[in-house]
Parts: C-alpha cells; structure tokens; sequence
C-alpha cells in the first residue's frame, strides 16, 4: 500500500467522521462535564492477537473503561480500486486530553509496530459526560 494511498483513504474517513461529529453537535448538551472522546481504528487481526494486544498495549493505557466494535469498512486508493477490510473501533471518554492523546500515541505506534501497519486512525473530540 503506498503513502498516497493511505493518506486518502484515511481523509476520507475523516470527512466522514466530521461531518457526523458536526451533526451530533446539536444534540450535544450542556449538562455534565466536559470529557475527550477518542476514536482509534484498527486493521482487523485474529481474536487471540487482538486479545493479547488489547492485554499489554491498550488497557494498561485505559484502565478505567473502553468500548471496542467490531465493524466493517471500505476505502478507495488512487488508482481507484476498492478495498473492503473488517476494523476494530476502540472508543474511549476521559477526562483529560493531554493524558488521552499521550496514551493514543503510544497504542498506535505498538499497534503499528506489532501488526506491520502504516497508520492508525485517531478521532478525538469533545463530549460532554454525565454518569447518571
């Protein structure tokens, strides 16, 4: 996969996903407290791995909760050709971003390291949390 490629597979992930953030701002409300959501994409790999990977490189960054998701995507190259590749979505609210950036870095470059990936896609965002 070339350079180019991955850039513009991950913009447009990125339009997709601010133009949801923009259209979730209207429900956004002013009760709670303001928290960091971040969003990671992964290249899906074998339970065990992503088992074993989730253990040493992810909760021991977010000890304090996460959602993953399974999920299922596509993305176009320059050249035009069409790929279709399952992904996991780690989801994440803290309330610190420097701290949740930090971290993001960190897994992304394990993950890249470990699985032989170019890139990890990072979404972070504001939110507003109320544990009710």
């Amino acid at each position: 996969m070339t350079q180019g490629s991955v850039q513009s597979r991950w913009a447009l992930v990125v339009a997709l996903m601010l133009g949801l953030s923009f259209a979730g701002c209207a429900a956004t409300s002013s009760q709670g407290k303001p928290w960091h959501r971040l969003e990671m994409y992964f290249g899906a790999m074998p339970e065990k791995e992503w088992t074993d990977f989730m253990a040493q490189s992810i909760t021991p960054h977010f000890p304090n909760g996460l959602t993953v998701l399974e999920g299922y995507g596509q993305w176009r190259d320059p050249a035009g050709k069409l790929f279709r590749e399952d992904s996991r979505v780690l989801i994440v609210l803290h309330p610190d971003r420097a701290v949740a950036d930090r971290a993001a870095r960190e897994v992304s470059t394990a993950f890249k390291a470990r699985f032989h990936e170019e890139s990890v896609l990072v979404v972070g965002q504001r939110a507003w949390v109320d544990f009710q």
